[in-house]
């Protein structure tokens, strides 16, 4: 059972550095010979649309909204696990601090006004913020999931959910990865 009053929209790492052609990886896809035109059409063309919608319904209907962003807070990137540390500049998140480009969430989606923004160090959402308490304080039990990446962070969010008790809902036309193979992955695992 949903109840509207205990569900949370979830907007995952759609920040700059994670969601943008110019920023992060985007500018490396051709360097590292990955594929982008899967990923960032189907953000521009689905997810942030669909986004929109989900964010209308949710602030009209004065329910819960919380966006994470990827990044860190120290310049040095000493407050990221080692693995990300290591991984960080050669992806472009090391430019991900507050005060940054790299860090805002995109335009089209931002944040209103007493919407969280939590600081995500890692793939999982709850692994290294403080959503699991921001969401207990606004008595949220169902999580609906978008954003980036589906076999990444929202497959990680997803499972950090559900092992603390959350419902997980994953929108498929809200989320997205490098390719679709990755997107059906996440898909499959929670049958949205």
């Amino acid at each position: 059972e949903v109840i509207p009053d205990k569900t949370a929209l979830i907007v995952l790492d759609m920040n700059y550095v994670c969601a943008h052609r110019d920023y992060g990886i985007g500018p490396r896809f051709e360097i590292i010979g990955l594929p982008s035109d899967y990923f960032y059409d189907r953000i521009e063309g689905t997810v942030i649309p669909n986004i929109q919608k989900l964010l209308s319904f949710f602030r009209e209907n004065e329910l819960k909204v919380v966006y994470t962003t990827m990044g860190c807070e120290r310049e040095d990137m000493s407050d990221l696990p080692e693995t990300w540390r290591i991984a960080y500049p050669k992806i472009g998140y090391n430019k991900s601090r507050q005060g940054t480009k790299e860090f805002e969430i995109r335009e089209e989606i931002k944040p209103q006004a007493g919407e969280p923004v939590i600081l995500k160090k890692s793939s999982g959402a709850f692994a290294t913020s403080n959503i699991h308490q921001v969401l207990q304080n606004r008595g949220v039990d169902t999580l609906v999931l978008t954003g980036v990446e589906s076999d990444c962070c929202l497959y990680n969010t997803a499972i950090e959910a559900n092992d603390r008790g959350y419902k997980v809902i994953v929108i498929d036309d809200a989320a997205t990865t490098l390719t679709e193979t990755g997107h059906r992955i996440l898909l499959y695992t929670y049958g949205a």
